[in-house]
């Protein structure tokens, strides 16, 4: 058996520092009270100490004098704490901060593959427009297409003099047959005008020729040229 005394100079472990501080919790924090602070280091180095600024083990003579001193052990164990949670805080912060540029770049490569534009309270005039019945329009029946931005639109239609309020079907076609894209609005008397209100979302169209549809339930389409861009 070796007769060596005790080495006191071997750094102490991280697992060793913790069991000292949770032996401290019980025993250190009131046995030892030093009301004239005789012997204490400065704050700042218990501070340095306790945020791993400065290596603990380094420091044996504070872990013999807080071992010793209530004041000192308090002081260790409340900048611990509060170093501790503002790691937690960092690191939820840093989680948050990579989620939100997650979905900016997510939202920023959508945006570049199927660009959105929201046009509120558009304004398409039907009554002075030819009704094509299924036929794209040529030679002198030519007229200018309607136009429309890709997005999520609130679109008010006038629609020809003389037609009914209610409920109306609006679609857009690539050609007659089924719509690409469809949705209901209600038209209302406003005035002489007859309004048709609806909400059409061309977010997910191609630019291009397309044909704007409209009727009342049952009744067939009305095409008008259109283009989306």
């Amino acid at each position: 058996m070796s007769n060596n005394p005790p080495d006191d100079t071997k750094p102490l472990s991280k697992r060793e520092e913790e069991r000292l501080l949770k032996a401290g919790r019980s025993v250190f924090s009131t046995a030892f009270p030093n009301p004239n602070r005789e012997g204490c280091p400065p704050q700042d180095l218990i501070e340095a100490l306790a945020r791993d600024k400065s290596k603990l083990a380094q420091h044996q003579d504070f872990i013999l004098h807080m071992s010793r001193c209530s004041p000192c052990y308090n002081d260790f164990a409340r900048f611990r704490r509060v170093a501790q949670r503002e790691r937690r805080l960092k690191a939820v912060g840093i989680a948050a901060i990579v989620v939100i540029i997650f979905f900016a770049s997510w939202f920023v490569v959508r945006s570049r593959r199927h660009p959105v534009s929201t046009n509120i309270a558009l304004v398409l005039d039907l009554r002075n427009r030819l009704v094509l019945r299924g036929v794209p329009e040529t030679g002198e029946q030519a007229q200018q297409p309607l136009m429309l931005l890709r997005g999520i639109d609130d679109v008010s239609l006038y629609l020809p003099t003389g037609s009914r309020t209610g409920t109306y079907d609006i679609g857009v076609f690539e050609e007659p047959g089924t719509p690409l894209v469809s949705a209901t609005g209600m038209a209302t008397a406003e005035g002489t005008l007859t309004v048709l209100k609806a909400k059409l979302d061309l977010s997910k169209l191609n630019p291009g020729h397309y044909l704007l549809a409209i009727r009342p339930p049952g009744v067939d389409w009305s095409y008008y040229p259109l283009v989306v861009r």
